[in-house]
């Protein structure tokens, strides 16, 4: 049986299509996961909470979107869960997830300045992966364990 990993991104980030394609080669199926936009609700909402600054849309957005991404999980059963940053995803979605059985991992691609978001989020993820030394260092002291991993590219 084919691995298979639902991984959360922003479609138009440029992280998207070569971590895609790095796990295709590695031979997973992967299915894509706006957490940002991933449907028509959550962009109408969004853009009602952008416009009004109104925390009680912001809410709603941010469970539409969990809501979605868990259905996602639900339908799709996939064996991992990988993540670049999710910051509209809840603690309470990812601890369901686990429960489910995927693996949860968070790739977060930014530095020390993210502070108080990676802070939230770090312990919410069964793996947790930094691209800062620094960062992976004060993660690692305040007892969640983070890996250390560079941006890399191999040009042809």
């Amino acid at each position: 049986m084919k691995k298979s990993v639902l991984f959360v991104t922003l479609r138009n980030s440029s992280f998207t299509l070569p971590v895609s394609q790095g796990f295709k080669e590695l031979g997973f199926e992967v299915h894509l996961f706006d957490y940002l936009k991933p449907d028509l609700v959550a962009r109408g909402l969004g853009l009602i909470a952008n416009i009004s600054f109104d925390s009680k849309f912001d809410s709603l957005y941010r469970k539409w979107i969990n809501h979605k991404l868990l259905k996602s999980v639900i339908q799709k059963r996939p064996n991992y869960l990988f993540v670049i940053k999710g910051n509209t995803l809840d603690r309470q979605t990812l601890e369901i997830i686990k429960k489910i059985g995927t693996i949860t991992i968070n790739w977060f691609p930014d530095n020390i300045g993210s502070w108080k978001l990676i802070m939230q989020t770090a312990q919410s993820y069964d793996y947790y992966v930094s691209v800062c030394k620094y960062l992976t260092k004060k993660l690692n002291e305040n007892k969640r364990p983070t890996l250390y991993l560079p941006v890399a590219d191999i040009a042809d």
